[in-house]
């Protein structure tokens, strides 16, 4: 009987002492395609800054995200992701073009104003993927956004293409392939499936975040060179 105890009680500590999995959690957001706009908001045939969809996964505290795109990643556009979670937004951000070399030059991940350690790759021409590990295990995912942008100074053309997705806290994802794995598909600019951001909202939600800053910049940048170009 004794040893029946004893056999017991190291089956317990065993059990305790296995750290829990984490579910691991998986997002897809697709975007609509053919819609890149140029500045005065007519359609743009931009196939490498031509948003598809944009993937998450995490398990634990290590997220990897991928932005695809109709056309190719090139060295010469912008690409710009905002990872929203209950913990705060981490500003992805990736770029390899000369003119911007002094402000960004490869990828960058912030979270305020902290630069964390990641890994950028092209596993395929279409797609851009980064890693790195959230400040915190049990963050829970709360969104995604996405923004690219190309900037032709010498034919004095820019294009750009977006994309959103929030989750509300009522959201009921289930598990869809038995690995402990939940995932959720959303199209674009939604809520759960719905679209439901105020133009306020807007305003103050994903193009607030660090990850747009450095875009908002460039713009501005690339503006004042057009202007003067214009003038000459």
């Amino acid at each position: 009987m004794k040893k029946l105890y004893l056999t017991a009680l190291f089956g317990v500590c065993i059990l305790l002492l296995t750290p829990v999995a984490s579910a691991a959690v998986s997002q897809i957001v697709i975007d609509e395609t053919n819609d890149v706009k140029d500045i005065d908001n007519e359609t743009l045939d931009a196939p490498n800054i031509d948003i598809k969809k944009i993937t998450y996964y995490q398990s634990g505290k290590s997220v990897t995200i991928t932005l695809q795109v109709s056309g190719k990643i090139d060295d010469e556009s912008i690409y710009i992701m905002v990872l929203d979670t209950d913990a705060g937004e981490y500003g992805i951000e990736y770029t390899k073009n000369p003119f911007y070399a002094e402000y960004l030059n490869g990828g960058l991940v912030i979270f305020g104003d902290e630069e964390l350690p990641s890994d950028f790759s092209t596993p395929s021409a279409d797609t851009l993927r980064v890693a790195f590990d959230l400040k915190n295990a049990d963050e829970k995912y709360q969104g995604l956004a996405a923004n690219t942008m190309m900037i032709d100074i010498a034919n004095e053309k820019i294009g750009y293409d977006e994309v959103y997705s929030e989750v509300s806290a009522d959201t009921n994802q289930t598990d869809t392939d038995g690995t402990n794995a939940t995932t959720n598909v959303t199209h674009g600019d939604q809520t759960n499936g719905e679209d439901t951001t105020s133009k306020e909202e807007e305003k103050n939600g994903f193009l607030g975040l660090p990850g747009f800053e450095l875009l908002l910049f460039l713009v501005a940048v690339t503006a004042t060179l057009l202007f003067f170009k214009r003038l000459r």
